[in-house]
């Protein structure tokens, strides 16, 4: 075993300088990327500009470049932040195998909060990918990826239900389910549209649990055969 006495000081204080300068060099990138937070915020993705973002965070264009090419690389890194947050909620909701109303109206709720969490990287992004098909193509790839999951999900919850269909009818149900959240958050928690929060939780989870299904409808109950027999009786 070394005895650390043997050790260079050079050498027994590099790994705590290297981790200083590790800790140095991600705290100015996070910098960077609040003020760009901040900017997109404020004036838009289009309308910021990289001086801006400097500014913002108390740096010079010089260290910026260290860190990002140009603002689409920024962007993207603070939409990752919103994207594994979103992953892990949607892995929170394909975890339940037999799904409560109460279950979805919970996970309804969570995800407008993820919405709320994240609306002016949201807004950005939406500008952004608009000027931008790299980004574009992303977040098709990002959509697809999600809408694998929760069409596999629906999938199997149905079967459990006795209420297997085509595959293609149920990747249907996900990406109209998908895009009606989506879309609904959008303009009720981005845009501003004045919406009430119970009501608009209510009509999504309402939503969710019908494209699920219940056990009762793959064997509606049929009209008792005794009934009608007595009735038929009755008229003659």
């Amino acid at each position: 075993m070394t005895d650390l006495q043997d050790v260079p000081a050079e050498a027994r204080t590099s790994g705590r300088r290297r981790t200083l300068r590790d800790e140095q060099k991600e705290a100015t990138r996070r910098k960077l990327l609040d003020a760009a937070r901040v900017v997109f915020q404020e004036r838009g993705f289009t309308a910021a500009t990289i001086d801006d973002i400097v500014e913002g965070a108390g740096a010079s264009r010089g260290t910026y470049y260290l860190y990002f090419k140009n603002k689409s690389e920024v962007i993207a890194e603070l939409a990752a932040e919103y994207q594994a947050d979103a992953e892990r909620l949607l892995a929170s909701l394909t975890e339940l195998t037999d799904p409560t109303a109460a279950d979805l109206r919970n996970w309804v709720q969570s995800y407008a909060d993820l919405v709320a969490t994240h609306r002016s990287t949201i807004r950005s992004w939406i500008q952004a990918e608009s000027a931008a098909k790299d980004l574009r193509t992303a977040s098709d790839a990002q959509m697809s990826g999600y809408l694998d999951s929760l069409a596999d999900w629906i999938g199997a919850v149905r079967t459990s239900r006795g209420l297997a269909e085509d595959p293609e009818v149920t990747r249907t149900r996900a990406t109209a389910l998908l895009l009606q959240i989506e879309r609904l958050c959008f303009f009720w928690l981005i845009r501003g549209w004045e919406m009430d929060r119970t009501i608009v939780v209510d009509v999504l989870a309402d939503a969710w649990q019908s494209a699920l299904g219940t056990p009762a409808e793959a064997a509606p109950a049929k009209p008792s055969t005794r009934k009608a027999t007595k009735k038929k009786r009755a008229a003659n």
